[in-house]
């Protein structure tokens, strides 16, 4: 098995931690494709410089199976901000790139892991690749991926593909065969109809309506609202902002720990809050933000949604607990009211709340779909690391199922917190 070490220089930026015979820059790499340009077996090689895979890399994305966490902007994102060590697998069909797998290698107890890149902050993870590379894919996919692997990446012990759905936009992922994991969270989702209306008569619809109405005559008690979507760097940076400062708080008093308190994964957010509307990957900052004389200008509450052609992902929400202990009202819920009612207006067809089993989520979603988990082992030590992975992911889904367990595994949590 080869070591990795995760060297750093002096500015923080992780070096290199591969041999050179292992990674092709991208024109060696089209000098190899140009080689195999009937279509036939399906070739790969390893690329290191994401930048090296911007023009294939956009083109695949756009397809419509393709999930918004595997879109280049969002992966560069992460690359750019977060000390990790990239590594994409990139396979290739007469002469032209038609499948990438970004991967982040790390060491843990001298297991060298390969991990789908930002996949801690992912919704859906699904497989990078084109319609032309689906229809290549046979049941030795997975056989065939594993020994080109062990050429071209023999560092490599276990490759860990989490948080995957089975299929998406009517296409089967080629990982199929060995995602036998049911992961602990499943995700959930609301369909948009034809109209607002159609969309909430799928839920209590009078009962919404009240609810809503009764948090605005709340909200316009201390001098009412604007709803809003951040379209310039400054608006992005003040909400963004106020996203961390709110759900810091949150997070304390509800005694967990800070998962969004990481420097690095806030500037990864900023990026991709920065990026053009059009651009596949950006995330848009929807608000509530208060007028009157007493909190004017203060945002009431926030959620980040990412969308792709006709679906919506939120990726995270939060709102002001100070505010809300005077309204005593529901203004997460009132924001998604509005944010669904958007979407709805722009016909989009789906609304999906993402990963994590919470209340709210179920109140407003009328589907589920399970996400899985699985590895791809090259050597003993990864087999037995993915072992440990697979039982991790059995106990946590086994706590959450028991209210018991899960109320004393949440205690634990905020003694650690």
């Amino acid at each position: 098995m080869s070591s990795l070490a995760l060297n750093r220089n002096t500015s923080g930026a992780v070096l290199s931690p591969y041999h050179p015979g292992n990674i092709v820059r991208y024109r060696n790499l089209q000098d190899q494709m140009d080689k195999q340009k009937s279509v036939g077996k399906n070739r790969y090689a390893v690329v290191q410089d994401i930048d090296d895979l911007e023009h294939d890399w956009r083109r695949i994305e756009t397809e419509l199976h393709v999930s918004v966490h595997q879109s280049f902007s969002w992966v560069r994102a992460w690359v750019r901000n977060k000390k990790t060590n990239p590594l994409f697998i990139v396979g290739y069909i007469g002469g032209r790139v038609e499948f990438i797998l970004p991967l982040e290698i790390s060491n843990k107890f001298g297991v060298t892991t390969a991990h789908l890149i930002a996949t801690e902050q992912s919704n859906l993870n699904f497989a990078l690749c084109s319609t032309l590379f689906l229809s290549t894919c046979g049941l030795d996919f997975v056989d065939h991926l594993k020994n080109e692997v062990k050429s071209i990446a023999p560092f490599i012990d276990v490759i860990v593909l989490d948080r995957m759905r089975m299929q998406l936009k009517d296409k089967r992922n080629p990982f199929e065969s060995v995602l036998t994991t049911k992961n602990q969270n499943p995700s959930f989702q609301l369909p948009l109809l034809d109209d607002f209306d159609e969309t909430l008569a799928q839920l209590n619809r009078k009962r919404r309506r009240k609810k809503f109405r009764g948090t605005e005559k709340r909200i316009a008690s201390i001098g009412g609202y604007t709803y809003t979507i951040a379209n310039s760097l400054a608006e992005n940076e003040k909400i963004l902002s106020e996203f961390f400062r709110q759900k810091t708080k949150r997070l304390k008093s509800q005694g967990l720990p800070n998962v969004f308190g990481d420097g690095e994964l806030m500037d990864f957010f900023s990026e991709v809050c920065a990026l053009d509307n059009n651009e596949i990957g950006s995330m848009e900052l929807h608000a509530v933000v208060l007028k009157g004389e007493k909190y004017d200008g203060q945002i009431l509450a926030i959620s980040a949604i990412t969308p792709k052609r006709d679906h919506a992902i939120c990726q995270f929400s939060s709102f002001n607990e100070e505010i809300n202990d005077e309204l005593d009202c529901s203004p997460g819920e009132f924001l998604f009211y509005l944010a669904i009612q958007n979407f709805n207006q722009r016909e989009f067809r789906k609304f999906d709340f993402g990963i994590g089993d919470q209340p709210y989520k179920r109140s407003w979603c009328t589907e589920c779909d399970e996400h899985f988990d699985g590895t791809l082992s090259f050597t003993l030590f990864g087999q037995l690391y993915a072992y440990g992975e697979r039982a991790k992911t059995d106990l946590k889904r086994y706590i959450k199922s028991s209210e018991r367990l899960h109320k004393i595994a949440a205690k634990i949590r905020s003694l650690k917190a």
